[in-house]
């Protein structure tokens, strides 16, 4: 859990409330942007999670959230997190992980 939620006081309960919202909007394509669809038979928790389109530690804002398949969250998670240790390593020179074509199709 990230530091923003540990200081928000969300837990699991908070995140199984997000989920059930976008549940209710299900089937809808994956918000990472892989085109693939996240349908009411998938398992929350398994198969699908609720995801950023711009982490919140990065300045995003909560409201936009959406189902994102567990492995292209994780994935979209990672890919931050070696940007910042990258950044870090390169002295201070940032690079976006999120591809313009991502945010389109999020905002389209």
């Amino acid at each position: 859990m990230s530091q923003h939620h540990r200081r928000a006081g969300w837990t699991h309960a908070v995140a199984k409330t997000h989920a059930g919202r976008h549940e209710r909007t299900l089937p809808a394509l994956c918000i990472q942007g892989c085109g693939r669809m996240v349908t009411p038979a998938m398992v929350y928790g398994k198969d699908w999670e609720v995801g950023h389109v711009v982490d919140l530690a990065k300045g995003g804002k909560a409201e936009r959230t959406g189902p994102a398949h567990v492995s292209c969250n994780r994935s979209a998670g990672g890919r931050a997190g070696a940007a910042i240790t990258n950044a870090s390593k390169a002295k201070g020179k940032a690079r976006s992980t999120m591809t313009g074509n991502r945010i389109r199709n999020w905002l389209a």
